[in-house]
């Protein structure tokens, strides 16, 4: 499923699917997949996603399924 809200905050900051590909050190066509739908990213891409669109929340960019489970469900 596209994601239209990460879409949406990258169009209203201006940048490029480019740009933001570059700023985050993945390729266009890898950032094409995610904003697609066609590539599900990482906890820590999508807190870099975070970082660089100045969201504070997953849900934010439309990633709000990531931080579902506790921490705790996480560490081994």
């Amino acid at each position: 499923m596209k994601n239209l809200i990460l879409y949406d905050v990258r169009q209203l900051r201006g940048l490029t699917q480019k740009e933001l590909a570059r700023k985050l050190n993945i390729t266009t066509l890898y950032y094409s997949r995610i904003e697609t739908g066609n590539v599900i990213p990482s906890v820590r891409l999508v807190d870099l996603l975070m970082l660089e669109l100045g969201v504070p929340t997953p849900e934010d960019i439309g990633f709000s399924w990531m931080y579902k489970k506790t921490v705790t469900e996480y560490i081994p």
